[in-house]
């Protein structure tokens, strides 16, 4: 797998330019060397813009979404919001939620409590604390989802069963 963000998009304090033709072009070439998209989306017009590429058959199911919530310029951990984002996503599509700093833990939450995937890791938030006094660890924070799945007795999914899926094939090599 790979990441594809599907448009531009502002930070606080710069933006990430994304052209449509470099985005067609990226995913043309993942198709093209086997690697399937991981479809990266900060806010409802980037899934618009997946829906417009699904159309035209530059991207195949299954389809591997992440949703990722509190950039100042996109979706936030608001029901709302996060619901009408996925009511977007067609079939063959499978989703997992993510947050930047403060919205990680709580876009996690409503991931597993909405049955889907849960996107965490210092890319997204250095802290483990929603107080920012608390260094987080990769490890730490997936211990934490784990302890909290188990809690809800909400099983994690193997790498096995992703496979299976058709998101990766361990036997497939491109040409």
């Amino acid at each position: 797998m790979g990441s594809l963000t599907l448009s531009s998009l502002n930070f606080t304090q710069q933006a990430s330019v994304n052209a449509p033709e470099m985005i067609q072009q990226l995913a043309l070439a993942m198709k093209e060397q086997g690697v399937h998209p991981e479809l990266e989306v900060f806010d409802v017009g980037m899934i618009h813009y997946g829906l417009y590429m699904i159309e035209k058959k530059i991207l195949e199911p299954p389809f591997y979404w992440n949703i990722i919530a509190g950039n100042i310029a996109g979706i936030q951990t608001d029901l709302i919001e996060l619901g009408m984002a996925i009511r977007l996503l067609p079939r063959d599509s499978w989703w997992a939620l993510g947050g930047i700093g403060r919205q990680q833990l709580t876009a996690n939450m409503i991931a597993m409590a909405m049955g889907g995937g849960v996107r965490i890791g210092l890319e997204d938030n250095l802290y483990f604390d929603v107080d920012r006094k608390i260094l987080a660890t990769n490890k730490d924070m997936v211990q934490r989802i784990h302890q909290i799945a188990a809690q809800i007795e909400r099983p994690i999914m193997s790498a096995e069963a992703f496979g299976n899926a058709g998101f990766y094939n361990t036997n497939k090599r491109p040409g």
